[in-house]
């Protein structure tokens, strides 16, 4: 699974499909890579509904723009990267006001940036002079019990130095 230099591969783990047109069921043993291309985006807990619906759209042959997703599990092993593992569960567990607990993490990601084995990746497969639109985004952000619509930023014409 993956792409080319998508294939920085991650930890394996089975995931389990079902065709709703068929009825089929099937388990695979996948590798998740860090970076997956949306009609590649087969796991809603890895990838977050929103890719996975745009994948869903993009395997069905309805247009889309396109685009990629950074997988939940890339993210984690970042957080671990920068030794904001613990921070994050202490923002989680937190019964304060989390503006400032979350836009001090927020801030520490951001001085951290990505890994260079993400950053290579990104670099060979994006075109370096072309812009992009970048939407942050998050596991369950939208689901039958919450919404987070508006919490997350969108930012459009980004080249690759900038994202």
């Amino acid at each position: 699974m993956g792409v080319g230099v998508c294939a920085g591969h991650l930890p394996t783990r089975i995931l389990q499909l079902f065709d709703v047109q068929t009825g089929i069921k099937e388990a695979r043993i996948v590798s998740i890579p860090m970076l997956l291309p949306l009609n590649q985006a087969l796991d809603p807990e890895n990838c977050g509904s929103k890719a996975f619906n745009l994948g869903r759209i993009i395997s069905s042959g309805l247009q889309s723009g396109g685009g990629f997703v950074l997988s939940s599990e890339a993210f984690q092993l970042n957080l671990s990267r920068l030794g904001l593992e613990s921070s994050v569960v202490a923002v989680l567990g937190s019964e304060s006001d989390l503006k400032e607990e979350a836009a001090s993490l927020r801030e520490a990601i951001l001085q951290g940036g990505i890994s260079d084995s993400l950053q290579k990746t990104l670099s060979a497969i994006l075109e370096p002079e072309a812009v992009y639109a970048v939407r942050s985004s998050a596991v369950g952000e939208d689901g039958a019990s919450s919404s987070f619509a508006g919490q997350f930023d969108s930012v459009l014409g980004l080249s690759l130095i900038h994202i």
